[in-house]
């Protein structure tokens, strides 16, 4: 994969909230765990800053020293991140019904993606995980090069699934959208993340006293790389605790 793009950009950023690295490896989702996910950490406590973080190309940062996520988060991060995918791509899709987020992304929207959008945040409900993912997988065949975020709420307290409000089983509903993406999308840059954790008896950073661990995320992507970090010897836990982080 060319991470520094080129006049056929397609590169999609799948953020899936409230997850750090430690629960993903608990749940250990198929599709996520296919695309070999690192411990990382945030850049804000919350939503908000978190995600001006992200559409300006800073990813969470991988833990592994050496990394090529690291490489990746170097060659995207720019404060004119947005301003300068308009121009190189046919289309940039931001579907996001995260209203700490959504305000920061609504002046580069469509007006059909901001009715979407704004509908969505009303109905969590309804799983727009899932609507968000039928619209993109309709609509990017018709773009030779995009952008897309796609910001998947599910997973945040009270927890959204097809069973109920239930963390583990929201993941494993996500799980089933990033599959579907990776399945439909094998020529396209793909990065999963989270924004932030949510660590234990806090149920909003936005709302409640947030802790240093509510920065605690995962980074994961189809990226090819020639490192296995197994083999080397990196153990992440052990990178995690010397960095006080579980």
């Amino acid at each position: 994969m060319n991470i520094n793009g080129g006049s056929e950009i397609k590169r999609i950023i799948m953020v899936l909230e409230a997850l750090a690295y430690e629960y993903i490896v608990e749940v250990s989702p198929p599709n996520i765990m296919k695309l070999d996910p690192h411990p990382a950490v945030g850049w804000g406590l919350g939503s908000r800053p978190a995600s001006g973080a992200i559409v300006g190309g800073m990813l969470p940062v991988c833990l592994y020293p050496q990394c090529y996520h690291r490489e990746i988060k170097d060659k995207w991060a720019s404060p004119f991140f947005l301003t300068t995918l308009q121009k190189v791509v046919d289309r940039i899709f931001l579907l996001c019904p995260n209203g700490w987020a959504l305000e920061l992304l609504l002046p580069w929207m469509s007006k059909e993606e901001r009715k979407l959008n704004l509908y969505w945040l009303d109905h969590h409900e309804l799983l727009p995980a899932r609507m968000i993912t039928d619209y993109f997988l309709k609509e990017k065949d018709k773009y030779n090069s995009y952008f897309a975020l796609l910001w998947f709420f599910e997973t945040h307290y009270p927890f959204y699934s097809p069973k109920g409000h239930d963390r583990k089983e929201a993941l494993l509903f996500l799980d089933e959208q990033v599959g579907r993406v990776c399945d439909s999308c094998k020529d396209a840059e793909i990065i999963v993340c989270s924004d932030h954790n949510l660590p234990p008896k806090i149920v909003s950073a936005a709302t409640d006293v947030p802790a240093p661990k509510t920065m605690l995320s995962f980074i994961a992507s189809n990226f090819e790389t020639t490192k296995d970090w197994k083999e080397l010897g990196v153990d992440p836990h052990k990178i995690a605790k010397e960095r006080w982080l579980v």
